[in-house]
């Protein structure tokens, strides 16, 4: 017999995807975070979802839950429709699950993709900001450990947006809930807040600086499917540009350096040659239509408002006094 699907707590957390939203490849979704909790499941003990023992000490005196990995747990509890890892299923063998990372479990539905993307979005945003927090005062073991998870968190996002598993997709924020029915709430695009948990994570590892930009650059980059609207913009897209500019002046690593001088030529290159394709498209419209597409201060269309606000920014960038040591 099939088990239940056990019901998803209800946390304090981000909220959860509109139930009018569909994940766009839903399968592929859930495939590449099945490929993440993979990753990263041997580094979390067993209490939060992963394969890592607890120890002795752990089983005999528990403690108290650390919230940082309580939307991990809920995750890993979303991805195996099976339930709670049992004994029996720790023996399966690595083909097997292999082959279950591949092609999906039996049940996978775009409700199980919702309540997966959810959850992921609540650990990314959880694990972004314990980084820049919470772990500031662990010993360097810990840091570094932990440090293995956040890259390993940008680079599954980074591979969500690849695969266009982002695209228009919104989150209700505000219900202090995750996964639930209700619609009440804020609607943010998930790229967003994706966004938002990679600016104030902590990038001092160079291999965090090298998946950040990774992330930041597909999704500065990405042309939603269906509206062709860049998938960042206005504040979102100017804090992208601010992140790139400083690991450029700010990291140690040589070629994180020219990774983000790289990526900023890329992104800023991107902005003016989507608003060049725009400008194409609007010539094709007639007067009553190019109206239509004005955004609210009267720019002809986002991508122009986008390049607008990037060329300032770069203006400003470039009038900030160097730290020392920083290249001119």
């Amino acid at each position: 017999p099939v088990p239940e699907r056990p019901q998803l707590p209800k946390v304090r957390g981000l909220g959860h995807v509109h139930p009018e939203t569909p994940i766009p490849n839903a399968d592929v979704c859930l495939r590449l975070l099945r490929k993440f909790a993979h990753k990263t499941r041997p580094h979390v003990t067993t209490n939060y979802g992963g394969t890592k023992p607890l120890g002795l000490f752990g089983y005999m005196f528990g403690g108290k839950e650390d919230p940082t990995f309580i939307p991990y747990k809920i995750l890993m509890g979303i991805l195996d429709e099976r339930g709670e890892v049992t004994e029996e299923m720790q023996d399966e063998s690595e083909v097997e699950n292999i082959v279950v990372g591949i092609m999906g479990e039996s049940g996978d539905s775009m409700d199980t993709a919702r309540r997966a993307m959810a959850a992921f979005c609540f650990c990314f945003s959880s694990w972004g900001h314990a980084s820049a927090h919470m772990y500031a005062k662990k010993d360097s073991k810990t840091r570094e450990a932990f440090g293995d998870l956040l890259a390993a968190v940008f680079n599954a996002a980074s591979t969500l947006v690849a695969h266009g598993c982002l695209d228009n997709v919104v989150m209700i924020v505000g219900d202090d809930t995750v996964g639930g029915a209700s619609s009440a709430g804020e609607s943010i695009p998930i790229s967003n807040l994706f966004t938002q948990a990679v600016l104030t994570a902590d990038l001092n590892p160079e291999r965090n600086e090298l998946a950040a930009m990774k992330f930041l650059l597909s999704a500065g980059c990405r042309t939603v499917a269906g509206t062709g609207e860049a998938m960042l913009g206005g504040s979102h897209l100017l804090q992208t540009i601010r992140m790139l500019y400083h690991i450029f002046l700010t990291t140690e690593s040589r070629s994180n350096k020219v990774t983000a001088r790289a990526a900023l030529q890329q992104l800023v290159t991107n902005v003016f040659t989507r608003m060049a394709i725009c400008d194409k498209e609007l010539l094709l419209l007639s007067m009553s239509q190019r109206k239509d597409r004005q955004t609210e201060d009267a720019f002809p269309s986002d991508h122009h408002r986008n390049a607008f606000l990037v060329l300032r920014a770069i203006c400003k960038l470039s009038m900030r006094a160097l730290p020392d040591g920083a290249p001119s």
